[in-house]
């Protein structure tokens, strides 16, 4: 499948390194409350050096307390973005210190491929392994 093969450029092959990938894939798992994905990549994000609590603080909404300046800078710039759909200048600036152009344009793509799976994930409602806690509270159906 062609997702698939862009999921594997974009997790494996940017210029990012993977702890930056990872933080930008738990913002997006947080903000769309995609269980699978949190819980797949907390523990991978742990591994590539995320603190565990910033994972914490995530996990929670919160802005996290402890985190290096370039997750920082992540940070506001992924909130921005789902916010207002775009980012200011001084925010792009922010993060573009940290990626430069190649970085920048490999962010966008790893956000938006990882908002194309968390609604994939969320529609299918795909499961968590047997016995795995619930990350998120799910929301109340309409």
């Amino acid at each position: 499948m062609l997702a698939q093969q862009l999921g594997g450029y974009l997790r494996f092959n940017t210029s990012l390194p993977p702890r930056l990938s990872e933080f930008a894939i738990l913002c997006t798992g947080q903000y769309w409350k995609a269980q699978y994905e949190w819980h797949a990549h907390a523990a991978i994000a742990a591994r590539q050096g995320v603190k565990e609590a910033t994972i914490r603080d995530l996990k929670a909404g919160r802005r996290p307390r402890s985190a290096p300046p370039d997750e920082m800078a992540i940070y506001a710039f992924v909130k921005e973005l789902y916010a207002t759909r775009r980012v200011s200048d001084a925010v792009y600036a922010r993060v573009h210190k940290f990626l430069g152009d190649t970085g920048m344009v490999e962010l966008v793509g790893i956000l938006g491929y990882y908002v194309l799976i968390s609604m994939t994930l969320n529609v299918f409602r795909m499961p968590l392994p047997e016995g795995a806690p619930l990350p998120f509270r799910e929301p109340s159906s309409h």
